[in-house]
């Protein structure tokens, strides 16, 4: 049994990590401290409410899925790495219902331009943050 939750959670905290670390090449304009990149994907709610913050615990900017469950955050240069993008309620598009819970993701570099947040990426994000 212990041998199968470990299985389960390194599996879950590998997809986290692939997810949270999609790469991608962005060109940002550094000279300028107001210069923005760009986070997107998918929330797996429709009308979600989907939340940017820093490592200072600010919100950074707000916005809602589409029909989709996509969103886009434009996210400000000088925002503190790394940034949480959290989304609360909406429509889960596969039951229909509300998820219950806030979905997790995490964008460590500006360079990652696609961050999807899904019952699995939360499990991720909650390990790393038992483990310090």
């Amino acid at each position: 049994m212990y041998l199968r939750f470990l299985r389960v959670g390194l599996l879950a905290c590998l997809t986290g990590l692939l997810v949270a670390c999609s790469g991608g090449s962005k060109q940002t304009d550094s000279s300028s401290p107001d210069a923005l990149f760009t986070l997107s994907g998918t929330a797996g709610d429709t009308d979600a409410a989907i939340t940017a913050t820093d490592a200072n615990g600010a919100t950074v900017v707000e916005t809602v899925s589409d029909t989709t469950s996509r969103y886009t955050l434009a996210i400000p240069q000088s925002a503190a790495l790394p940034i949480t993008i959290t989304a609360r309620g909406g429509t889960n598009l596969v039951t229909g219902g509300s998820t219950g819970f806030d979905l997790l993701g995490v964008a460590f570099i500006a360079s990652a331009n696609t961050i999807n947040v899904s019952p699995l990426t939360t499990f991720a994000v909650r390990i790393a943050e038992c483990s310090g």
